[in-house]
């Protein structure tokens, strides 16, 4: 994978739960898909999304955007959009989505979005969560 790019993948689980993966980097050239993907879901009707950032070594503020965008959509519908990274805020270091020590998830804590994003462990922590909140 070069430098700048972005795999994304998603699956719509059977509780009505859209999961995206995401690994590489989300930046200005990349963040446009992943707003598409996000955009394409909840038009369709699904409002409870979970992102997994744990595969992401790189996070600009445009990546951060499009999850700002989207939560707001989302919770007005009856969701939410959570963020899956296994570090949570305040990790230790350890674990995957870090390149060099870097945290994606300090940029969220550096914006002052750690209370206004709910970011959980496990992709499975997050569908949990999500599958809680039905949409009304």
């Amino acid at each position: 994978m070069a430098e700048s790019e972005l795999e994304l993948s998603h699956r719509i689980e059977a509780s009505g739960v859209c999961l995206v993966s995401c690994r590489g980097v989300l930046d200005a050239h990349t963040s446009g898909r992943l707003d598409r993907l996000i955009e394409d879901v909840t038009r369709r009707g699904i409002t409870r999304v979970a992102c997994d950032l744990s595969e992401v070594n790189y996070i600009a503020s445009a990546g951060v955007g499009v999850f700002v965008g989207h939560v707001n959509a989302c919770r007005e519908n009856g969701g939410d959009l959570v963020l899956v990274h296994p570090l949570g805020f305040g990790g230790d270091g350890e674990g995957t989505g870090l390149q060099q020590g870097y945290n994606v998830l300090e940029v969220f804590n550096l914006l002052g979005l750690a209370d206004f994003l709910r970011v959980v462990k496990t992709p499975a922590e997050a569908l949990s969560l999500l599958e809680g909140s039905q949409p009304t």
